[in-house]
């Protein structure tokens, strides 16, 4: 490493010097486990070699994680582990790695990396299992570090994108090194044990308090504050999780899909504030619980808005031709494949939840799921919507408009805040604090959004502007006024972050979005 640097290179000169490199810097515990190895169990010239690769391969694997692990910290010191080659042949260097255009580029160079780390564990497991049952110390001192490689290289395969970005730490939870510890011990003596050990570590999905995201530690439900940058940086930091993970789970585009899953990506992948799965995250820190094992719900919430928003949009509702600074879906493609998107998402929302959340109760998860429903349908956001399209045809009361909101905007968004607290089966005082903390959050919005349709425009909204007063929609400036909604917005936010005391420093971020709401209104 040092003549490497010296040379004013770092990046390794192919993939057969990688392996050497990896061998140097961490084979050699290998050599060491085969010479005790043999002390337990002589064998012939023959074996010896074999036994002898596969030690290697333990260390090596090792350092091959440790490498794909540091990525984005390493490109940011300019420094790069990766084949040269690779790298050259994709026009990378090590700070090119980071920048979004590059990232699928950068990803092909990850690609052939994690599939060498892979099949060095592989043989480095095969090892393992041969290990002689006369000598269960030394398998456990194998077994723990190979364990935990397999886990990290399976965070590291799941984060996708996220692992180029700078301050991603796929970082195994403490909880499941000392699981590991605790089971490792029987593993050591029994091969079923053994077999149960090593698939849980390689299983995909994220067991609970494991974290693999941009600049948080393991137990990140353990913050206090929002972190370097205040608000606009935390906002930042989880729309870049969120929006890493909704293009990790939305299906990609295929030949035989008929253009289904293009016309879903696009408006699920548009951008927006993606304000309900940030305060889904957000409540998961109130809770103190981490908000990583949360994400797969928290996306599912965002598939339902968008659902929402491209059927908001049709012809046969508000005919808007804009959302989120583009095109519509029936505008950008047409009125039945912007239904069918819809129709994907709403459906696909459950399968979210369900196939990829981990380290929940099935009770949590049904009731979760259960409660995702009725905010969405009949009893909730679908019940508002048929109210906002009555609504149309004659003026309402402040008190017929509130019910109304809080079904339309207001289900999703109380939704989005006692949600984890069902999911991590809090207790009813703190269910119910997030609950009323939502339902005052949900109208609090809605009156911001009324008075941001008379006072802001196009351009800033990212969406038509004005077409409340073209459609004789009811609003709360039209029957309040603009200052007296104002008010009320900021009133609903001060009772909203009074119901968070009971949760100390932990709501630090939820008090500042309920203050976002109202100062858009300013």
């Amino acid at each position: 490493t040092r003549r490497w640097r010296e040379a004013g290179r770092l990046q390794i000169a192919s993939g057969d010097d990688l392996e050497q490199y990896c061998y140097y810097v961490a084979g050699t515990v290998g050599e060491l486990l085969t010479a005790l190895f043999l002390r337990h169990h002589p064998l012939d010239p023959d074996a010896v070699a074999l036994v002898q690769r596969r030690c290697v391969a333990f260390g090596t694997g090792l350092q091959l994680v440790n490498i794909l692990k540091d990525v984005a910290e390493d490109a940011t010191r300019e420094v790069c582990y990766l084949p040269q080659d690779l790298m050259l042949a994709e026009g990378l260097n090590a700070r090119a790695l980071l920048e979004p255009e590059a990232r699928m580029a950068a990803l092909r160079v990850l690609d052939p990396v994690i599939e060498l780390a892979r099949q060095q564990l592989e043989h480095a497991i095969e090892y393992t299992r041969a290990w002689p049952e006369s000598a269960p110390g030394v398998r456990l001192f194998l077994l723990v570090p190979l364990v935990l490689a397999l886990r990290t290289l399976a965070l590291i395969e799941e984060g996708g994108r996220e692992v180029l970005r700078a301050g991603f730490t796929p970082k195994v939870s403490r909880e499941f090194v000392f699981e590991c510890l605790e089971r490792g011990r029987s593993a050591s003596s029994e091969d079923s044990e053994l077999e149960a050990l090593i698939a849980d570590a390689r299983r995909s999905g994220r067991p609970r308090l494991e974290l693999a995201g941009p600049g948080n530690p393991a137990g990140d439900g353990e913050r206090t504050g929002l972190g370097s940058g205040g608000l606009d940086a935390y906002l930042e930091r989880q729309k870049g999780r969120i929006e890493a993970a909704l293009d990790r789970y939305a299906p990609a585009p295929a030949a035989h899909d008929a253009g289904l899953n293009e016309a879903l990506r696009y408006s699920l992948l548009a951008g927006g504030k993606r304000l309900r799965p940030v305060l889904f995250l957000a409540a998961s820190e109130a809770l103190g619980r981490d908000s990583e094992a949360a994400l797969p719900a928290a996306c599912a919430l965002e598939y339902i808005h968008s659902y929402s928003l491209i059927h908001d949009d049709l012809p046969a509702m508000d005919d808007a031709p804009l959302r989120r600074g583009l095109a519509t879906s029936h505008v950008k493609f047409d009125e039945a494949t912007a239904i069918l998107a819809g129709d994907a998402l709403l459906t696909d929302a459950f399968t979210l939840v369900l196939e990829k959340s981990r380290g929940f109760s099935p009770a949590a998860l049904l009731a979760c799921t259960q409660a995702m429903a009725e905010a969405a349908g009949s009893r909730g956001m679908v019940l508002g919507q048929m109210l906002d399209m009555e609504g149309e045809t004659r003026s309402l009361d402040l008190g017929e408009l509130a019910r109304l909101h809080a079904h339309k905007t207001g289900a999703l968004l109380r939704y989005s805040v006692e949600g984890p607290a069902i999911l991590w089966e809090a207790s009813e005082e703190e269910r119910s604090a997030l609950r009323r903390y939502g339902e005052r959050i949900g109208l609090a919005f809605q009156i911001a959004d009324d008075v941001l349709d008379v006072v802001s425009d196009d351009a800033t909204m990212g969406k038509t502007t004005g077409a409340d007063a073209d459609n004789n929609k009811t609003t709360f400036p039209r029957l309040m006024g603009l200052e007296a909604s104002r008010e009320r917005a900021r009133a609903l936010v001060e009772q909203a972050k009074r119901d968070l005391e009971i949760f100390g420093a932990r709501a630090t971020a939820l008090r500042a979005i309920a203050d976002y709401v109202v100062e858009r209104v300013q």
